[in-house]
Order: structure tokens, then C-alpha cells, then sequence
């Protein structure tokens, strides 16, 4: 049964892969408490939340489906790890390359392998010896959220930088964009998300899963900045219905409860998004990002992880 209910405001809170709509408006004023939908779970008391100095640190985790009961064979094609800091008003991501070489089920493999493996279990597991952390909350997002959120507030505003042209019959996947601004509804927000090259190498990322993991943080911050468009704030309700159909997550209700009555001290100037230190390599053939120790080191002190 999925628990997305009991966590309402962490959901919000990154709108993943999209930013922090409920949040940010709470912060700026276009959206007040008592305009939330009357949703029970929200006058609850929580059950065991331990919120530690008024912060909460989670991994958030994208995939294609959540329909397949077993999770063999599905593999994370976003890895994040997001720090909310409510006393201080700073949400701080950091993006990890699903192509990281680290340690997973004991032997050094790509990161993004560890959920067919192991499921959440074992990418957690993954995530905190690469890290050298203990995170314990998840959000795991189907990917077909960021589709119905996108189309049910009418598009996002998006400028392409460049032509973006690939197929691949073989999972019915097409991307076909040009350069320019211009409105994508769902199905091409999605194109937008996921291309990585075009099929005879006119153009692609010059850093590879860098520069997509690069497009989809300036998705996240352009899409927090439309949801809180007044128009949209009719369609909150909707927006939290695709949210209890294609999120599954950890967060214990009494954090939720906790972090909804902290929410408007999250500043929306002060998220700051991060990328795993690092660059691409080739070992026996096989493509990996191989990670910087000491930029790793270096980052996750200036995120308040270490």
C-alpha cells in the first residue's frame, strides 16, 4: 500500500524532479495554509516523526513505473539527495550520476543498478557508503508525475538550447525538439528530461550525465517558479492527487506534520542544487562516472551533511 498520504509537505517540498511549489508559495505569499485542501491527514498528530534541529535529509528517487510490484530489473534514472532546512529557510540538492561507480551488493558497479538489485533497501545502502552517510527517508517518484503535473497546469515554459532529435523503437521512446523557447506539455517535458543525444551524434551533452543532470535542475527551478503562476493555484488538489498515484516514500507523519507548520521558512532564493564531483571514464569497455574525493568531501560539508 503506498504511503505517499502521510507525506504531503515532503512531496511538496521538491515536487521532485519539478521544485518546490507549495513551498515556495507559501514563502511568497501567493499561497496561504488555509487555501490547502481539507485533507485529513493533516490535523493528524503524527506518529513518531523526529525531526533533528528542525531538518529533514531524504533521497529522492526516479523511475519509470511503479505499477510492477517487483522491483527487479528497474533501475534509478534520478538519484538526488535533498537537505530541507527549516530553521534557516535552505533547500539544498545534490544530484548523483546514475552512472557513479561504487560499491553495490559488495562489488563496485554503476549506482543506478543498485534498486533492480535490492530494491530502495539496497540504494539506500549504496547511497550512504558512497556518501558515508545514514540517510533513512526516501521519496521514490514514478516518472509518469512529471507528465500529469505539467499537462494539468497547461505546460511549462521551457527554452531548449539546442536541437534534441532521438528515437529508439525498441521502448517506443522518441524525443523531437527544437531550439527556442517554447511551451512542452507532458510527453515533451519529458523528451526534454531524458534525451542525452541525438541518433547520429549531431549533438549530445559535452559532459554526458552532467549536462542532463544540469537540464533537469533548471527544469526543477523553472517549474517551481510557474506552478506559483495564481492560475495554478486553483489546481493544487490535482496536483496532490497525481502525487498520492505515483509517489511512494518513508517519511514518517509526525516530519510531515512538523515540516507543513515550518514550511513558509523555506526561502525560494536559497535552494541550492549540486552535482556529484566527477567526471566520465571508461573501464573494460564499460562507460562510468567516476567520483572526486575530495570535491565530494568538499561538498557535502557545504551542504551540512558532514
Amino acid at each position: 500500500m503506498k504511503k505517499f498520504f502521510k507525506t504531503f509537505f515532503i512531496s511538496l517540498l521538491i515536487i521532485c524532479l519539478l521544485g518546490g511549489g507549495l513551498v515556495f508559495g507559501l514563502e511568497s505569499g501567493k499561497l496561504s495554509l488555509d487555501q490547502i485542501p481539507d485533507l485529513p491527514f493533516l490535523k493528524a498528530k503524527g506518529d513518531g516523526g523526529d525531526l533533528d534541529g528542525d531538518s529533514l535529509t531524504f533521497v529522492l528517487l526516479g523511475v519509470d513505473t511503479l505499477d510492477i510490484e517487483s522491483y527487479k530489473g528497474i533501475r534509478t534514472d534520478t538519484i538526488m539527495v535533498a537537505k530541507a532546512d527549516f530553521a534557516d529557510g535552505n533547500l539544498k540538492i545534490l544530484s548523483i550520476p546514475r552512472d557513479t561507480r561504487t560499491y553495490v551488493n559488495g562489488k563496485k558497479d554503476k549506482i543506478n543498478h543498485a534498486h533492480s538489485y535490492g530494491g530502495v533497501d539496497m540504494t539506500l545502502e549504496s547511497i550512504n557508503a558512497l556518501l558515508d552517510t545514514d540517510i533513512k527517508y526516501y521519496c521514490l517518484v514514478d516518472y509518469r508525475a512529471v507528465e500529469e503535473m505539467v499537462d494539468a497546469i497547461g505546460g511549462v515554459d521551457i527554452y531548449v538550447p539546442r536541437r534534441m532529435e532521438y528515437s529508439d523503437p525498441s521502448v517506443d521512446f522518441t524525443v523531437d525538439l527544437y531550439e527556442g523557447q517554447q511551451v512542452l506539455d507532458g510527453k515533451k517535458a519529458m523528451e526534454f528530461l531524458r534525451w542525452r543525444k541525438n541518433n547520429d551524434y549531431t549533438e549530445q551533452y559535452e559532459k554526458g550525465d552532467v549536462g542532463r543532470i544540469e537540464t533537469q535542475q533548471y527544469f526543477i527551478k523553472e517549474f517551481a517558479k510557474q506552478v506559483l503562476q495564481g492560475k495554478n493555484i486553483l489546481k493544487l488538489p490535482k496536483l496532490i492527487n497525481i502525487y498520492l498515484d505515483r509517489v511512494q516514500t518513508n517519511i514518517p507523519v509526525g516530519d510531515m506534520v512538523s515540516g507543513l507548520s515550518l514550511a513558509k521558512k523555506i526561502d525560494k532564493d536559497k535552494v541550492t542544487t549540486y552535482t556529484l564531483p566527477g567526471s566520465g571514464q571508461y573501464i573494460e569497455k564499460t562507460s562510468y562516472f567516476i567520483y572526486d574525493e575530495t570535491g565530494l568531501a568538499n561538498t557535502l560539508i557545504e551542504m551540512g551533511l558532514k
